[in-house]
């Protein structure tokens, strides 16, 4: 029986296709205990230990695979792989095209080497990202890839082209959801870029990046709000005293209607694109805890003050109006520092 078809290094490969890793692993092993240097076991032990996050045991198996099989276009590419999921990208391009002059025409070391590229030089990127997707044009993930460039050249709408076509190939692609989200919250398009995050969420709920990606949006409507808020208070402080009893009424009456209109639409909207997550952040973010508490307040002191005339509004509150500017500036920059965090895959 041939090393590619021992049972045991079939049954590893099952269990690493079955997401088992550490299993997957342990089968591999017991082949490498017999043939150390059996380079379809130390393949797949390579990428078992990178999946385990083993980075420096994997690179060391990687490498022992290429020793092993000097001409094999896999186990260099496997080794790419394993430097490209470290961060080390420049290795794991010219690993990438060592597995291409090795296997010029199979389509998984261009769209590699153009995954590469697309990090660090994504105007070289678009030839093997092009020559994979030629190569295999069935393959979601070529298209994925050309995507991916040309986002990174700021082609946008041949990268939404291709998203498109990814969700043809494959509907559940959770990546191709989210930065074609990405693309649409570019255009300002925020309810569309919501769904596409919440579809991109559900396609794969364990990712982070589109669930990031929704609180950002989320974030930058509550703050639009408590901006809303904190400038309705400034404007109520600034006119009451001038406006008199009936004066002050209408403006009370003006700007609750205002703020009130925007909380309740912007209410109803974000809950139709974004669902759960929405709830899910306000009630465990400290920062929209503490915007939906300044929006609040300023409903409750436009009524108090403004409408029922409980609270006498005088010369006294321009400090308030001070405080209520600082607070604002340090918000901005709050703010600012969890939105520049969303991004693409």
């Amino acid at each position: 029986m041939s090393t590619g078809t021992r049972p045991e290094l079939v049954r590893a490969q099952q269990l690493y296709d079955l997401g088992r890793p550490a299993e997957a692993l342990e089968a591999a092993g017991l082949v490498l205990a017999a043939v150390p240097d059996d380079p379809a076991a130390l393949r797949l032990a390579a990428l078992c230990q990178s999946a385990l996050g083993r980075h420096e045991a994997a690179v060391a198996t990687g490498r022992a695979a290429v020793a092993a099989d000097p001409d094999s276009e896999h186990a260099r590419r496997i080794l790419a792989h394993i430097h490209y999921k470290t961060g080390d990208l420049r290795t794991a391009a010219e690993i990438a095209r060592d597995a291409i002059r090795l296997a010029p025409d199979e389509w998984r070391g261009h769209m590699l080497l153009a995954r590469c590229l697309c990090h660090f030089d994504p105007r070289h990127a678009v030839a093997p990202a092009e020559r994979s997707r030629e190569l295999a044009p069935a393959s979601a993930e070529t298209h994925f890839t050309c995507a991916l460039v040309y986002q990174a050249l700021g082609r946008r709408q041949e990268a939404r082209a291709a998203y498109l076509r990814v969700l043809e190939l494959n509907p559940q692609h959770a990546m191709a959801h989210n930065n074609l989200a990405v693309l649409d919250r570019f255009d300002r398009r925020w309810d569309t870029a919501l769904r596409g995050f919440r579809r991109s969420l559900s396609s794969d709920p364990q990712q982070v990046l589109a669930r990031r990606n929704i609180e950002a949006i989320l974030l930058a409507r509550v703050w639009r709000l408590t901006s809303i808020a904190i400038i309705s208070v400034i404007v109520l402080d600034t006119f009451a005293p001038v406006l008199g009893g009936l004066g002050q009424r209408v403006l009370s009456l003006s700007i609750l209607g205002v703020l009130g209109g925007s909380v309740g639409v912007t209410a109803v909207l974000t809950h139709r694109a974004a669902g759960p997550v929405a709830l899910r952040l306000l009630r465990r973010d400290r920062l929209v805890l503490l915007c939906s508490g300044l929006i609040v307040a300023a409903l409750v002191f436009t009524f108090l003050a403004g409408v029922l005339q409980m609270i006498v509004i005088t010369d006294q509150y321009t400090s308030i109006n001070l405080l209520i500017t600082l607070l604002l500036c340090l918000l901005v920059l709050r703010v600012r520092n969890r939105t520049r965090r969303s991004g693409q895959s």
